[in-house]
């Protein structure tokens, strides 16, 4: 709770009014000088420069519905406190937040130790966290949402900004929709509806736009140039996000699961090609480095990018999209085996309640209000190459070139 403190100006608690000086111009023996001698004037009570801040009864109720768990590092705990602050300097999120104590929610907040699925960078001379920064669980006895302990290290404005949309993405986003669907009667079908992800994105997009946030989400940018491409990356992105579906695909969900199954195993098989074409560019870049003596300090940011991809990304890729592929497999078998005809048939039902179609319009509406932030701005704050370094362009044109002056150089084409 915060204290609203008030100062008095310093000599007049407690003191008389002062008495202005008679002019010199007055100071004659005459009845007007002397009743002018008499004359009191009060004294105007002095301003202070900065005013005390008022209290914030709404976010003091919201972080009443939290319990923010500090496991001997209250630095971490203040963090959570200040983000959650911040965030409620947000419009949408002080709405939200709003609906968040109506639907009589509740949550534990704290900083947690994810093993993998991240890594710290250097960009634009700050230390960012890449990759996953939180999760929730929305469901059961204890609802909690967990942040990436690795952000304490991030820089600080990194840290800020990425807490703040945590936040609001796993708060007010995935845990009040959740509630919602709850009071509706239709939580596990909300689970495997589409716009869950949506949604939470959406309100962590927005959140993050109206605090004056830099739009350099590139999921956002792929949302607003292509919202469906956007759904079936996220279907391939995780595990989790693989089987939901919207209330028209609930109709045939194995034909959806059929479907989604051979997206996934074209993806595997451009793999192979995603790997000889980085093996291919990397022979290239030793080319100009042996042969043309440019330093390798000019390639070293897409040597590294390759290398990561060689090496991680793209075996972690694997894997990932196998694993979905045969989870496909079995939920499609599922779906159409006839003793579970009873579930599939419930799980159609469920989509057919009026909470999917309000919560559609809400999505719509967040939609529209990112649409009228992001007016007459393009994608910002992305990594900039330093003065020396060759970018990826720069570099097909120095191959294309090679090519052209010296062909003997190339028997095969990258």
């Amino acid at each position: 709770m915060a204290l609203l403190l008030v100062f008095a100006p310093a000599g007049l608690s407690g003191a008389p009014n002062a008495i202005k000086p008679v002019p010199r111009s007055l100071a004659r023996p005459s009845a007007k000088a002397a009743a002018l001698r008499t004359v009191t004037v009060a004294a105007k009570p002095l301003r202070s420069e900065r005013p005390a801040p008022r209290p914030d009864k709404l976010l003091a109720d919201f972080v009443n519905r939290l319990e923010i768990i500090d496991p001997g590092r209250p630095e971490e705990s203040a963090e959570i406190r200040e983000s959650l602050a911040f965030m409620a300097r947000s419009p949408t999120a002080r709405r939200l937040m709003r609906e968040f104590i109506a639907s009589n929610s509740q949550a534990l907040v704290y900083m947690d130790h994810f093993k993998s699925g991240w890594s710290l960078i250097e960009r634009n001379g700050e230390t960012t966290v890449d990759g996953r920064t939180g999760y929730s669980v929305t469901q059961g006895e204890l609802r909690r949402v967990g942040l990436n302990r690795a952000l304490m290290k991030a820089s600080p404005e990194h840290r800020r900004r990425e807490m703040t949309s945590v936040l609001a993405h796993e708060l007010l986003g995935h845990m009040l929709e959740t509630a919602k669907a709850e009071q509706s009667g239709v939580p596990h079908t909300y689970q495997l509806y589409s716009g869950n992800e949506t949604n939470a994105d959406l309100v962590g997009w927005v959140v993050s736009l109206e605090l004056g946030q830099t739009p350099q989400d590139e999921t956002m940018w792929q949302f607003r140039r292509d919202s469906r491409r956007y759904l079936r990356e996220l279907q391939s992105m995780e595990l989790e996000y693989a089987p939901v579906l919207s209330p028209s695909q609930a109709r045939d969900p194995a034909k959806e699961m059929g479907r989604r199954r051979a997206r996934m195993l074209k993806s595997l098989e451009s793999l192979k090609r995603k790997e000889s074409r980085r093996r291919r560019w990397e022979s290239v870049i030793e080319h100009f480095i042996r042969d043309h003596r440019i330093p390798r300090s000019s390639f070293q940011v897409m040597l590294d990018g390759i290398h990561a991809d060689l090496e991680r990304y793209l075996p972690e890729e694997q894997a990932r999209l196998g694993s979905i592929a045969d989870a496909l497999l079995r939920w499609k078998r599922a779906y159409l085996d006839p003793e579970k005809l009873d579930s599939t048939e419930a799980l159609r039902e469920g989509f057919r309640d009026p909470f999917f179609a309000r919560a559609q319009r809400r999505i719509r509406g967040l939609s529209r209000r990112l649409a009228r932030l992001l007016q007459d701005r393009g994608p910002e704050g992305f990594r900039r190459p330093e003065p020396e370094e060759i970018t990826f362009p720069e570099l097909v044109w120095l191959y294309t070139e090679d090519r052209r002056l010296n062909p003997g150089h190339w028997p095969r084409q990258p």
